[in-house]
């Protein structure tokens, strides 16, 4: 044994000393120094090495060391080392700043600074050779090593003549001069022989201490070694030697120090091994063991002790204070009641704080903190939901958890409504408790008592409902409830229902509205339509406006009228337009909010055809005035013109302008009353076309000429007030970007958004099937066309059987279609209604998807392209003389629609021309299946025609004239009075050739089966009168005839939602329709008498009235 401690001596010595490492540290301490704690190597300069010895120990701050120089004296660390703040230097640890400098040398890595004595150094990537991070570290310029990822790549800029900046971004060179954040990379010469020689000097003295430093560490193993397998005796330097109290989350340690480290420790609680925890940390440090307690609580309590070999030290009791003197089970509250945390501490100056979650609560003006003594308390004076959560109350280092749980008030809360016009809202709710008090607020103001349209009641105790029948666009707003001074608000959102559907029938509002509680969605529809003198330039301006060329454009036929439609987005105005032969897009019920749908109608210009147009024309349109301004423009009206006899431009707009202002209501609607700006609608945009016939220089001339002779016309007139700004354009020579008819395309979007159709609610599944039906529309079918001699053709369906749109409807979700049909039939009427298609409910056997077709079939029978065929066939004759269609005639006319089947759709047409008042069968028992057309009758003078009824005879007897004076009268007015007529009284008979006295705005109709009163009723200068011829001496008093022609004149108005005004006048027998004289009805009432203009004579009052009127 000795021969080998001499061998370890003598190796030992040939090495200098050299300190140990910190992971030997501790071995080297133990056996060197009695008491390894004082033991310390340091740097000795004096020698230039080291020593060691276990008298002193020490600490500096961060970046500074200890050297020997005769003493110990301070220096800072290498520059290859470091040495951070909080991190202390002690002489018992280590002879060098604790940690290595990083070293810049992976791919692409610079560095970007050296660091100092208690800093890392920083590396960047070198962006002039291409690299940025992998990886972006917190500081964009550069990187800790020891911290994070400092990896770098090499960075493909997108452009080949892009260069890195030094912010490592893609720059053209140019603009890499900019100033940047991060500093630039400088290349400069560096003298490395100083460096150089100072690493030389280090690594030489690190080599001389070494040798030392190994022969010591050789040494102290050895001799440790043998001592402690040899020689030493367990037994306990130093042990706890009484019990331990503490208070919950105080720190306590258990020291003890052995006097060998040969044997195995255990640390054991009530005689039982355990483990560590995070609050419990077993030390072995050489001899010294350690057992630490962080935050003590009540389950560390017990009995520790340390066993050695068959040796055990004391038992040591640690007695544990809990913190808390009571304890919070976790709280459940109701919404709206008081909630208290309450707990206690062991005394009475400890510091106590309350936490939700992570977050420290304070007083708040429904929180309060309170203290008294050693009790503390939190206080939530009205709990919410939001309240709910993990409280903790912190004394110490001691926490308590308070599970804290705040249900809803409601088993079933209140929630926002939103609904139709005319349906019954219900607000219900249930409460967690039972009986609760509840007060209902609309809009801040309490609602006491339940009313005829609002009901409060409660059910069971908990169900609480307020009801609202038949909800108005009033009772919108903001509801609330109150129960323990806690409110719950909701919202109540009331759709309004469609203008349309509002003037159709209760049993289709009823229909709607059922449709409607399964679903509502927005839907926006624009109409254009675009009227005008033939010849304007009408179908080229819908051409421009829907981006298409002019080239093929010719002049619009008859009554033909051209449908276009497109989509417009709502939020960017950008118009989306099909192309020639492109099919429709279809855009699903959520794109369907997105955009809207524009249709343009185009009607033709040729004053024939006018009455026709009535049937289209509707309230929520912009109308386009088309005015070709390079013809003359004179200031006069049409107001004489009863077969519609005018040809100058301010005539047409005179006349149009009446059209369209017939539409205009005294509704509270917002489509038919003015706007803020005093506006009328619907809206009329005069579109100045022509502008390119106008020399250049005489242009701007012409504008203002055109635009003064309107202003004159239409003098104080109050249907001025529907036109907008006018524009002036050419449609043959547009301008290079066309930017006019964009500014058109505009001009209606905003127009359009002003109309109450534009944000319609429908039900959702009256939507899907109106998509569905125009989808109809657009396929193609190929059918036998007897136009075409019975070959088959390929068209798009203009017509379907109701049979068809069952079977749509059932598809659509619409309930039980086959055995209810009452929600398809409000469908259909309301699609009738806004223009999209035809049917009637007294003709339901085919619906017509394209009004186009049913112009066609107008066209046939009215249009004056068929003159010429006239030479070959006596039934056009007959028809122009008498009214009545012959059934050749009718096949004839037939066979040239497009896309109809005479054998299938003729009894139709007849019937769909009968309800539009066009065709009509006479009451007259031997003329019952005869079919006249009044309104292609020749015209005649009026009193030709009188003179064929007058009788001479002293017994007859006339009547005054009754008339209704109308302030305008739409072309096709008189027209569904006549055929009403006929439909329903006896024609008399013509005594010159026995045909009915049937005529062109006139009609002669026998009042009893004696035939000794006969009534006259015609249509003169925007007037209605009626006569009646007797053949006895008795007063008769005819109101009956007076009020069915008032009825009907009501009915036209509710059926073509137009407004037209009228005043009663009476005139006497022998008067002339030619003016609008006679007396008023108040003031046939007030007054005896009254003067005759005609006659220049006073007639009795009561002479004029008491044929009409019930005195």
């Amino acid at each position: 044994m000795l021969i080998r401690f001499l061998i370890l001596v003598h190796v030992c010595t040939a090495f200098p000393l050299k300190c140990p490492e910190p992971a030997q540290w501790s071995t080297r301490a133990r056996g060197f120094c009695p008491d390894p704690s004082k033991y310390f190597c340091l740097k000795n300069d004096l020698i230039n090495g080291y020593s060691e010895n276990c008298t002193i120990f020490d600490f500096l701050q961060p970046g500074r060391k200890h050297v020997l120089r005769g003493g110990l004296d301070a220096d800072i660390c290498s520059s290859e080392r470091y040495q951070p703040w909080p991190i202390l230097f002690y002489t018992n640890v280590s002879t060098n700043c604790i940690f290595r400098k990083s070293a810049c040398n992976e791919e692409g890595q610079v560095v970007y600074d050296d660091g100092n004595r208690s800093t890392d150094i920083t590396c960047r990537c070198d962006y002039t050779r291409g690299y940025d991070f992998v990886a972006k570290p917190r500081n964009r310029c550069f990187c800790v090593p020891s911290e994070e990822d400092c990896s770098c790549h090499l960075k493909m800029c997108p452009k080949s003549t892009d260069k890195l900046s030094p912010d490592y971004e893609c720059l053209e060179e140019e603009k890499n001069l900019t100033v940047s954040e991060c500093k630039t990379i400088i290349s400069v010469r560096t003298n490395k022989t100083k460096d150089d020689n100072t690493k030389k000097y280090i690594l030489d003295s690190e080599n001389m201490s070494n040798e030392g430093s190994i022969l010591f560490i050789c040494m102290g193993l050895l001799l440790n070694e043998l001592l402690d397998r040899y020689y030493r005796e367990v037994y306990f330097i130093y042990q706890p030697l009484s019990d331990i109290e503490l208070i919950e989350g105080q720190t306590a340690r258990l020291k003890y120090k052995l006097s060998t480290n040969r044997f195995p420790v255990s640390f054991l609680k009530d005689n039982q091994f355990f483990r560590e925890t995070t609050f419990i940390k077993k030390s072995v440090v050489g001899r010294s063991k350690t057992l630490e307690f962080t935050y003590v609580a009540p389950t560390d309590a017990g009995t520790y002790c340390l066993k050695v070999a068959e040796m055990t030290s004391n038992h040591i009791k640690m007695i544990i204070k809990p913190m808390f003197t009571s304890k919070i089970d976790p709280l459940k509250s109701l919404e709206g009641n008081k909630l208290e945390l309450v707990c206690s501490v062991y005394a009475d100056d400890i510091v106590v704080q309350w936490y939700k979650e992570n977050e420290q609560v304070h007083d708040c003006e429904n929180m309060l903190i309170d203290t008294n003594k050693n009790q503390h308390r939190l206080t939530i004076k009205k709990a919410a939901i939001m309240d709910s959560g993990k409280y903790y109350v912190k004394a110490g280092n001691v926490q308590m958890e308070i599970p804290v749980i705040v249900k809803d008030i409601f088993r079933r809360p209140l929630v926002d409504v939103t609904i139709m016009e005319g349906l019954d809202t219900k607000f219900e709710f249930e409460t967690e408790e039972e009986n609760v008090p509840v007060q209902w607020f609309y809009n801040k103001k309490e609602i006491i008592e339940s009313t005829e349209r609002r009901q409060i009641s409660r059910l069971q105790g908990r169900v609480h409902t307020l009801t609202i029948y038949q909800t108005r666009l009033e009772d919108s707003g903001k509801y609330s409830i109150r129960i323990k001074a806690y409110d719950k608000f909701v919202e109540l959102n009331v759709k309004e229902m469609p203008e349309t559907i509002k003037n159709m029938s209760v049993y289709d509002r009823e229909a709607f509205l059922k449709a409607a509680n399964s679903g509502t969605t927005k839907r926006y529809n624009i109409r254009v339509m675009i009227v005008g003198k033939q010849s304007a330039g009408k179908t080229c301006l819908l051409r421009r406006l829907m981006n298409e060329e002019i080239d093929d454009v010719i002049s619009t036929d008859g009554i033909n009228i051209e449908r276009r439609k497109c989509l417009i987005d709502i939020k960017t105005g950008v118009w989306h337009f099909y192309k020639s032969g492109q099919k429709p897009e279809f855009l699903s019920i959520d794109k369907s909010e997105e955009f809207a749908d524009c249709a343009f109608w185009d009607f033709a210009g040729q004053k024939e055809f006018y009455a026709t147009h009535q049937t289209f024309l509707s309230a929520n349109a912009v109308y386009l005035l088309v005015v070709d301004i390079s013809e003359d423009f004179k200031s006069k009206t049409y107001e004489n013109m009863i077969e519609k006899e005018f040809d100058s431009i301010g005539e047409y707009i005179d006349f149009w302008l009446d059209n369209i202002h017939c539409y205009c209501t005294d509704d509270t609607n917002t489509s038919m009353e003015c706007n803020d700006d005093l506006d009328l609608n619907p809206p009329v945009i005069i579109i100045g076309t022509g502008i390119d016939k106008i020399p250049l220089n005489g242009r701007e001339e012409r504008k203002t000429n055109f635009l003064k002779h309107l202003n004159s016309a239409m003098s104080k007139q109050e249907k001025r007030r529907h036109f907008r700004q006018p524009h002036f354009l050419s449609n043959k020579i547009p301008s290079e970007n066309k930017q006019e008819f964009e500014e058109l395309r505009t001009d209606i979007l905003r127009k359009a958004k002003a109309l109450s159709n534009w944000e319609e609610n429908l039900p959702i599944r009256w939507i899907v099937l109106e998509k569905e039906m125009y989808r109809k529309q657009t396929e193609t079918t190929i059918f036998l066309s007897e136009a075409q001699g019975e070959t088959l053709r390929c068209k798009n369906k203009k017509v379907i059987l109701y049979t068809e749109a069952q079977r749509l409807a059932t598809k659509c979700s619409f309930p039980d279609v086959q055995k209810d049909m009452s929600e398809l039939d409000s469908f259909l009427k309301y699609e009738h209604e806004i223009g999209n298609i035809i049917f009637f409910k007294e003709v339901r056997e085919y619906i017509v998807l394209d009004p186009e077709w049913l112009v066609d079939v107008f066209r046939c029978f009215v249009s004056h392209d068929y003159n010429g065929e006239a030479l070959g066939m006596p039934e056009w004759a007959v028809l122009d003389e008498t009214g009545k269609l012959e059934d050749a005639l009718i096949e004839k006319l037939l066979k040239k629609v497009p896309t109809l089947i005479l054998t299938k759709h003729k009894q139709y047409l007849l019937k769909l021309m009968e309800e539009f008042g066009i065709i009509v069968k006479p009451k007259n028992e031997d003329y019952r299946n005869d079919i006249y057309m009044p309104c292609m009758i020749k015209p005649r003078p009026f009193q030709e025609i009188l003179r064929n009824v007058d009788d001479e005879s002293k017994h007859c007897k006339k009547s005054a004239w009754f008339s209704l004076v109308f302030n305008f009268l739409p072309p096709s007015y008189f027209n569904h009075i006549l055929v009403s007529f006929v439909k329903n009284q006896q024609l008399c008979h013509n005594k010159n050739d026995s045909n009915l006295s049937m005529y062109r705005n006139i009609g002669i109709f026998q009042l009893n089966d004696t035939g000794s009163e006969i009534l006259v009723i015609c249509l003169s200068k925007n007037l209605i009168a009626m006569q009646v011829r007797q053949l006895q001496s008795d007063d008769v008093c005819y109101s009956y005839v007076k009020d069915e022609l008032i009825n009907l004149v009501d009915l036209i108005k509710q059926r073509y939602r137009i407004n037209v005004t009228y005043e009663i006048r009476f005139k006497c027998p022998g008067g002339s329709l030619s003016d609008n004289a006679g007396i008023s009805y108040d003031g046939a009432m007030e007054n005896s008498e009254y003067r005759c203009t005609y006659h220049n004579e006073m007639h009795l009052c009561k002479d004029v009235y008491r044929s009409w009127l019930k005195v």
